[in-house]
């Protein structure tokens, strides 16, 4: 099948050995092959202009070969006993490949495929492309056997990575700045009553759209279409949002944005984000017994699959998982309560300051904030089982991520900054005395902490935020100017600062 995609995506040369790359989005499961392992498709983010972007197969049979097909529409069916991803009729591309790796040894077979977006415009922003690999193996079970297929892989071409933060301060403009993520400048700067008092950003998948909430229980929308934003409101009576930091999560997949917010009470909201539905910025969706059962609600997290939220009290107190799946007959119930246990370097007061989850959602991550210089702990449950992880069996008590497991974990107080990588990696940072910054590797019970290899001060910590290749970390401090620091993930080493020029604290870091 001839190569008819437009120009920027050709011409494809198959690459060697290759470290696997971060999927953007994946569209199904692939089938099992020899030795247990299943062939997986992955790329880094398909931002335009981008000349080293590459589709990754790892996990494969070693020195096995195959055929990668491309097309712009997805498909849920199957051919040969295999499942197919990618409509038949909608292949452009079809691709004959031979993979690297030990020769007949399973897992081991690994390559890349060379997709330059050189010459791809901003009239591609949004373009879906759907790609998946069937690859010779042994054991496989597709077509009478012999072959084996990777998970389906859909890539949203994107605008160039950026970096937003935003600020609250006194006054009713506070500032914000968006840092552009290749040449580590400032794209745009400002502050109007739209980045008033922000709790919560988020990019939408294609980068366009920026959507900003607020403590006054408003919703701002920035158009990122033009040479400067243009800002407006989604919705400015949403109500109260209270101290509900990290306050936007999108479901792409259902178009809704979900954050905190209501009047009299602070429940869980669904907004459209649909920009061609009839209701585009109106509340869809509202729990209405959750400021009851949790009290001060103070931040919440999403699942990666947007099914569940996770939502604690502010002070110690319950994790409460709420279902976010219209589809389900539990929708906007809380499913799940659990009390969190409490620290064991006795801290009269504690604060849950962030929720994440892991790449798997299997488990539930809960950033918790001791009282004055006691040390950071981080707090893990396990979502199937439902229950909390102990990180030193040897005690009785349950104890946290920090410097009561085995071995310990060094963090600093006052943590605010908080993420966790596709790989399992755990980032915090924090603003207590000297300012820390830190990766945490799980394994099993065991927490390995190594903290980032800083040239600038870390004096005033405050977030943390991985890019989409998650291939740099970055960090915002105030000490007393406020100022980006960018790290190389891999390594931890500083590799560039922008000053923003306040001297005011972030409230949002988040990556386009």
């Amino acid at each position: 099948m001839p190569n008819i995609l437009p120009a920027f995506v050709v011409p494809f040369a198959l690459a060697g050995l290759c470290a696997p790359a971060l999927a953007q989005f994946t569209t199904g499961p692939g089938t099992v092959g020899s030795g247990g392992y299943t062939p997986r498709l992955s790329s880094g983010q398909p931002w335009i202009g981008r000349s080293n972007l590459t589709l990754q197969i790892d996990a494969a049979f070693g020195g096995s070969v195959g055929i990668l097909v491309m097309g712009f529409s997805p498909a849920t069916t199957t051919i040969g006993g295999l499942p197919l991803y990618v409509d038949p009729a909608s292949v452009v591309v079809s691709e004959f490949v031979v993979l690297g790796g030990s020769s007949a040894v399973p897992g081991a077979g690994t390559g890349s495929l060379a997709l330059p977006l050189t010459n791809a415009g901003a009239a591609f922003i949004g373009l879906h492309i759907f790609a998946q690999a069937a690859l010779i193996d042994p054991v496989g079970t597709g077509f009478g056997g012999g072959w084996t297929a990777s998970n389906g892989l859909e890539l949203q071409l994107t605008s160039r990575p950026q970096l937003f933060a935003a600020s609250s301060v006194g006054g009713n403009a506070d500032p914000h700045w968006a840092v552009n993520g290749l040449s580590q400048t400032l794209d745009f700067l400002g502050g109007s009553a739209f980045t008033d008092n922000v709790d919560g950003a988020v990019y939408s998948t294609d980068g366009l759209d920026l959507y900003v909430s607020s403590g006054f229980g408003q919703l701002a929308h920035a158009d990122l279409r033009g040479s400067s934003p243009a800002w407006s409101w989604l919705n400015s009576s949403i109500g109260s949002t209270g101290v509900a930091w990290d306050n936007c999560w999108i479901d792409r997949d259902r178009q809704l944005l979900w954050m905190m917010g209501q009047l009299g009470t602070v429940e869980l909201l669904a907004i459209d984000i649909d920009q061609s539905s009839s209701s585009y910025g109106q509340v869809l969706h509202s729990t209405n017994t959750l400021s009851a059962t949790v009290g001060l609600i103070g931040v919440f997290g999403m699942n990666n699959s947007r099914t569940l939220a996770a939502v604690p009290g502010l002070l110690g107190g319950s994790l409460h998982l709420v279902d976010t799946d219209p589809a389900s007959a539990t929708f906007l119930q809380v499913v799940t309560s659990s009390v969190i246990p409490p620290s064991t370097q006795f801290s009269p007061l504690t604060l849950n300051v962030r929720i994440r989850f892991s790449t798997d959602d299997l488990e539930c991550y809960v950033l918790i904030q001791n009282a004055g210089t006691i040390p950071a702990e981080v707090a893990r449950f396990l979502v199937p089982a439902g229950i909390w992880l102990d990180h030193d069996p040897n005690t009785p008590a349950i104890d946290h991520i920090g410097p009561m497991a085995s071995p310990p974990v060094p963090f600093g107080s006052a943590p605010l900054g908080f993420d966790v990588g596709r790989d399992g990696s755990i980032y915090v940072t924090g603003w207590g005395g000297a300012g820390f910054a830190g990766r945490v590797t799980l394994a099993g019970t065991a927490a390995i902490y190594a903290p980032l290899n800083a040239t600038s001060l870390l004096t005033n910590a405050r977030h943390i935020a991985l890019n989409r290749d998650q291939d740099m970390l970055a960090v915002a401090v105030a000490n007393p100017t406020t100022s980006i620091l960018l790290f190389d993930a891999a390594t931890l080493n500083e590799i560039g600062a922008v000053s923003l020029g306040a001297t005011v604290d972030t409230t949002v870091l988040v990556w386009r």
